[in-house]
């Protein structure tokens, strides 16, 4: 009697294991079909206000909205980005499994890319 008990008990285990690696192998599947899938996504055209009042809003948002100058000084040369502790900075991570991750030098200035992106590269 227990040897059929376990004859059986050993069929549904072993069958509930192939069905659950059968169910890992076609979600790693489709799972890889998503992951790797293009997209074709149209950028949209961006003007860049360059009048007064264009000026005027983003240098509200810098100085009222962004308080970027606590990391990054008065004129936005970054003396203190480094310490930047702000999570506006986006990108910026600082943990002991991730590392520290910083964003890219987005002024022209040295060592910046801003000088050879167009407006749709920021988009």
């Amino acid at each position: 009697m227990l040897r059929r008990f376990l004859k059986w008990l050993g069929i549904i285990a072993g069958g509930l294991l192939g069905v659950f690696l059968l169910l890992l192998v076609v979600l790693f599947f489709v799972g890889s079909r998503k992951v790797n899938h293009t997209y074709d996504v149209e950028i949209a055209s961006v003007v860049v206000p360059t009048d007064a009042a264009g000026i005027a809003r983003g240098k509200h948002y810098i100085e009222a909205v962004g308080v970027c100058q606590v990391c990054h000084g008065q004129n936005l040369a970054g003396p203190n980005a480094d310490r930047c502790q702000v999570t506006s900075c986006i990108g910026f991570s600082d943990d002991l499994l991730f590392g520290k991750a910083m964003p890219r030098n987005l002024t022209s200035g040295r060592g910046g890319i801003g000088g050879v992106f167009t407006d749709e590269d920021y988009v």
